[in-house]
């Protein structure tokens, strides 16, 4: 029944890369909103980072309107 219990060293691992992990996330968005910030685009939609707007594209009648 030993296995069951986390030592000491794994989870100050497991903390180690969890605030790693939110580091790089924090990062990632400060810069993301700094690059939207110096396009000086006119007002709209937020685009997602990698995916852009295509969460925000209707469904329907999209193949309709693409031939």
């Amino acid at each position: 029944c030993r296995h069951y219990f986390v030592s000491t060293m794994e989870l100050g691992t497991v903390a180690s890369l969890v605030l790693a992990v939110l580091i790089s996330c924090l990062l990632f968005i400060g810069i993301w909103r700094k690059v939207l910030q110096e396009k000086n685009l006119p007002p709209g939609p937020t685009p997602f980072p990698l995916v852009g707007n295509l969460p925000q594209v209707k469904r329907t009648g999209l193949v309709t309107y693409l031939r």
